[in-house]
């Protein structure tokens, strides 16, 4: 739930409760599955100024709500070849970076990728063919702003990234993480969807991909449900309704 620069439901342009404590955004999730991980559930924040996101975490193992700082600066994501920041191309604190426009090009990007939404992750990727990660989907020539994103953090893990920011919709749909060497690690994509109603509507999620070139291996991401703009209530995004949920 998006608290401040809020422009499609009231509260506009903020719920005052949250921007009060600096509060940019709320989120909550829970895991379904696999096995070992169901139940496991999550409540964090995310800040307007420049620090980690913070919150709490259900583990059922425990039947326990721990309070914890969610590492994002250069933390990978659940075990997975994203960064915490990485999901959705970048996602850390301006601050964090030196940015510098590299200029504008044309490029095939997959910003109305036509991912479907579904349970068979077969239909969005070629897992039965090496190697077992292309993405099926549509990609259109688009103009895109090239940006060269240099970290100031001295232990991140990547010396420098390169996103190609599309010029109409603001998404990164392609991304570019080099070593410490200089030599290139990681590419990601992230295909959106044409939004259903866009005067309504943001764009819908379509499918993600984190490639390891070193190591030869890949997260993929699909989608099989996405709304938006549901008008959420502020007092679910609190420890007593994770854990309520949690049991």
């Amino acid at each position: 739930m998006r608290t401040v620069n809020r422009t499609d439901i009231d509260p506009r342009p903020a719920i005052e409760q949250f921007a009060n404590e600096r509060t940019r955004s709320a989120s909550l999730t829970f895991a379904l599955e696999p096995y070992d991980k169901q139940g496991f559930g999550a409540l964090y924040f995310s800040s307007m100024d420049p620090v980690d996101l913070t919150g709490h975490v259900y583990v059922p193992a425990m039947r326990r709500v721990l309070r914890q700082s969610f590492g994002t600066r250069g933390d990978s994501w659940n075990a997975t070849d994203f960064l915490y920041e990485g999901v959705g191309g970048y996602l850390g604190a301006a601050e964090w970076v030196y940015c510098k426009l590299v200029g504008q090009r044309t490029m095939l990007v997959p910003v109305n990728s036509g991912a479907k939404l579904t349970k068979d992750v077969k239909s969005v990727f070629e897992l039965d063919k090496w190697p077992h990660w292309n993405p099926k989907v549509n990609w259109q020539a688009r103009p895109v702003y090239v940006l060269e994103v240099t970290p100031k953090i001295p232990d991140y893990p990547y010396s420098k990234m390169l996103l190609l920011v599309d010029a109409e919709t603001f998404t990164v749909p392609y991304k570019e993480a080099f070593d410490k060497k200089g030599e290139l690690w990681k590419i990601i994509l992230g295909g959106g969807n044409t939004s259903p109603d866009p005067k309504t509507r943001p764009m819908n999620p379509g499918f993600g991909l984190a490639l390891d070139l070193q190591a030869e291996h890949a997260t993929a991401v699909t989608f099989r449900k996405f709304t938006s703009n549901q008008k959420l209530d502020p007092n679910t995004f609190t420890v007593s309704s994770l854990k309520k949920r949690g049991h």
